[in-house]
């Protein structure tokens, strides 16, 4: 029977179908907008299709997904215009291809890929900039943080809205940051801060705002060559006990190789003699020697401290020594110390006074661009005195012995009998320029002060020390930047700038071994000098630029001592750096 009914249904016209036969319907789509950019919304029209042709069909219970929500996120399903599409709510968050997968009662499974694009218009990235990368020991105490925002290709672009950025360091004993937060203010693609150093090592500092990537960067505060040692000078080495005279107790901290250097910290420390005679008395606090100031510091940023001491008056009555020598040294925590002596002798011979002659010893020092302890000038004279030597002889026709005596030579100081002024020249007065000290009456013993440059001498600098016997030289060997290894550095605080737009630029001078253009490299097995580097200027100075077609800018007026020079030019052409 089934044969003729069906060929009656086809005679009629009429194809009949088993109830149970099905057919399968396909998705069709549209994206909108064609293109689709980064950190953009789209949606997604998906209707049924027939020999590619939309078909007035309903679509029931949608389902969705994407391969990589990092690339494009689903938001939501909506009801299109009509009863017979659905718009599929998408989120485009970086370039990249993801699969969007489509499912629902009676249809064919479908994959569409879709691929998101690069926005040039849009910031999706912060830039982060330090300068410099790299501070010596003696060099500028501050840098710069730059934040930038930029595309995924890198290009620099103005935020739409003010956008708030958050910064973090977890070396807080190696820097210390200005601001935990910045703001790029609408119509800006930079904003600046800064840094300031408290340590040494490499620190490392975060930068993070919401929906882009937390990202990083490492300055390098270089250390001093160690151990550090506190290094004690004592002027001058003679004292006489019967007479009232002072000395100086001058300590420097010092590098391994001997060289002064900059507290990067305040250290307090003490001094003390040690008794040469324990038998009279064993402690080391004793008041045979008395101090101006017994505890000391060394402030951070200098390298220097000094206080001043007085051998007891009648100390000879204490002791059969005709001389006695003082172990003076310094009692301080995670340093390394070095001791010094002075001599004290008991012959009777009471105050000399006089106009000299005077003894200068020089001591070594920064040319930091401040006033500095260059030297230490003192009077004293040597003369005869004549000392027992134990026993007794009997001169023919004498009626009683005499004790047997001896003539000797001794160094003894000197009070001046009134204020004199020492004349102390420089043969660099780039490098140095002394302040001539005055002995006042009464004293013995003086601190000469100079006003340090900002660089060293290739050759030692000599002093000139004019007294009542004449003229008299002294050589010292300065340290600092030499002239010759310092370069001029130009850099824009921005890693690419915006054309049509000023960028900020930082001007600097850094000491270093350069190559053909003048920039210091280092290799990569070889330690870095760290004293090489940043280092302020050196003398007052206006800057001028020649410049292209490419940036426009004005001069620049800087002072001796100056650590940066910060100006802005104005870009014409975007120039990658």
């Amino acid at each position: 029977m089934k044969p003729i009914f069906l060929i009656l249904g086809i005679i009629a016209g009429i194809l009949v179908v088993p109830v149970h036969a099905q057919t399968t319907s396909e998705f069709g789509y549209q994206l909108h907008p064609e293109k689709i950019l980064e950190n953009t919304e789209g949606i997604l029209q998906i209707f049924v299709t027939s020999n590619e042709m939309m078909v007035p069909k309903a679509i029931k219970d949608l389902k969705t997904i994407s391969s990589d929500n990092a690339v494009i996120q689903i938001l939501a399903i909506e009801d299109g215009n009509n009863e017979f599409t659905k718009n599929i709510m998408i989120k485009a968050r970086k370039p990249g291809i993801a699969t969007i997968v489509l499912a629902a009662p009676g249809f064919t499974s479908k994959e569409i890929s879709l691929e998101v694009f690069n926005n040039n218009n849009y910031p999706t990235q912060i830039i982060m900039k330090i300068t410099p990368e790299t501070f010596p020991i003696d060099g500028p105490k501050f840098g710069y943080i730059t934040l930038e925002l930029a595309t995924t290709g890198g290009l620099p672009t103005l935020a739409s809205e003010d956008m708030t950025i958050n910064l973090e360091t977890p070396n807080n004993d190696i820097i210390r940051l200005k601001n935990s937060e910045i703001t790029i203010s609408s119509g800006e693609y930079y904003a600046i801060t800064e840094f300031e150093i408290v340590g040494s090592g490499n620190a490392i500092i975060f930068a993070e705002t919401e929906g882009m990537k937390k990202i990083s960067e490492i300055v390098e505060i270089l250390e001093a060559k160690g151990p550090l040692k506190l290094k004690l000078n004592i002027f001058p080495e003679s004292f006489n006990s019967f007479s009232v005279t002072a000395g100086v107790a001058i300590v420097q901290l010092l590098d391994d190789g001997g060289e002064p250097i900059l507290a990067d910290e305040d250290i307090h420390f003490k001094l003390s003699v040690e008794n040469p005679n324990i038998s009279v008395n064993t402690s080391y606090d004793f008041d045979e020697i008395s101090f101006s100031k017994q505890r000391l510091v060394i402030e951070k940023g200098s390298y220097t401290a000094f206080t001043k001491f007085t051998p007891k008056p009648n100390l000879g009555d204490f002791t059969e020594s005709a001389s006695q020598q003082y172990n003076m040294f310094i009692s301080a925590e995670n340093y390394l110390t070095e001791s010094d002596f002075f001599t004290v002798h008991h012959d009777q011979l009471g105050a000399l006074e006089g106009k000299g002659p005077s003894v200068t010893k020089v001591l070594p020092f920064l040319t930091t661009g401040k006033q500095e302890i260059i030297a230490v000038t003192y009077y004293e004279t040597d003369i005869l005195v004549t000392r027992t030597t134990g026993g007794v002889t009997l001169l023919p026709g004498a009626e009683r012995p005499t004790e047997n005596r001896e003539l000797v030579t001794v160094t003894v100081p000197v009070q001046a009998s009134d204020d004199h002024k020492i004349i102390f020249s420089s043969s660099d007065l780039d490098v140095v320029n002394p302040i001539n000290p005055i002995m006042k009456k009464g004293e013995n013993v003086v601190i000469v002060f100079g006003e340090t440059g900002n660089m060293s001498s290739e050759d030692t600098v000599e002093f000139y020390i004019t007294d009542n016997e004449g003229i008299k030289t002294k050589r010292s060997e300065p340290i600092g930047p030499n002239e010759d290894d310092i370069t001029l550095i130009v850099e824009p605080l921005v890693s690419v700038i915006l054309a049509e737009n000023e960028f900020p630029v930082l001007v600097y001078l850094e000491e270093g071994t350069g190559d053909e253009e003048g920039i210091a490299e280092v290799g990569e097995d070889e330690e870095k000098d760290p004293r090489l580097g940043v280092t302020p200027f050196i003398k007052d100075a206006v800057l001028t630029f020649s410049v292209d077609d490419l940036v426009e800018t004005d001069s620049v007026t800087i002072k001796q001592n100056q650590p940066y020079a910060l100006m802005k030019m104005m870009s014409n052409e975007v120039v990658a750096l």
